[in-house]
């Protein structure tokens, strides 16, 4: 690249023209690399080190809508309900918006790529004795049955351009505040997860 720059700044006319055909060819795919590259530190950036405050209590609700809020320039139904009226999950709020945000990012992308019809994500909340428990299906394609086992793995995706790390952070978020991430795949008409998460007192 040194002798090319050399080439096009010193360089007769032929020269500079090969060195100019160069560049054109070469700075887009740099520019590609950088996005990239800023899109992987973006996703990283909730599993960053630091000191944190405590675990608290916070209304999953709440949380799950200024998550979904992220995603309102898209044509996707977003539907919230809850079986559990005034629970509260403990631990960490950004840590289940880091999960959410991944998962219905996935369900988004799917969606759209798809053109699936009246596409949809349907949100439920619930609790059993486990704890609190956040379920996100959507009317997309779905995972192909032959790819289920391998969501979770670091770098696989289906993506162009993927960097197959969503699912796998969204998974170690949620690990961080004693959560889980689950895959469905005995659903139907699209995919569904479920987010298990430590719940407050049963009041």
């Amino acid at each position: 690249m040194s002798i090319m720059l050399k080439t096009f700044l010193t360089g007769d006319d032929s020269g500079k023209s090969k060195a100019k055909e160069y560049f054109s060819e070469r700075i887009p795919q740099l520019k590609a690399s950088g996005d990239k590259l800023a899109e992987l530190f973006r996703i990283l950036r909730p599993l960053a080190g630091g000191k944190r405050k405590q675990p608290s209590l916070f209304y999953p609700k709440t949380t799950i809508t200024d998550a979904l809020a992220l995603f309102e320039d898209h044509n996707v139904v977003f539907d919230v309900k809850t079986t559990a009226q005034g629970m509260e999950l403990l631990g960490h709020s950004e840590d289940l918006t880091t999960a959410m945000v991944n998962i219905v990012g996935n369900a988004t992308h799917w969606l759209e790529a798809t053109g699936t019809s009246e596409p949809r994500v349907q949100i439920t909340i619930s609790r059993s004795e486990n704890g609190g428990h956040v379920f996100i299906e959507d009317n997309g394609p779905g995972v192909p049955e032959e790819f289920m086992e391998r969501i979770f793995e670091v770098g696989f995706t289906l993506k162009d351009g993927g960097t197959g790390l969503g699912l796998n952070i969204a998974r170690e978020a949620l690990a961080r505040s004693g959560g889980k991430l689950k895959f469905h795949p005995e659903h139907e008409d699209g995919a569904m997860f479920e987010i298990e998460f430590p719940a407050g007192p049963d009041h």
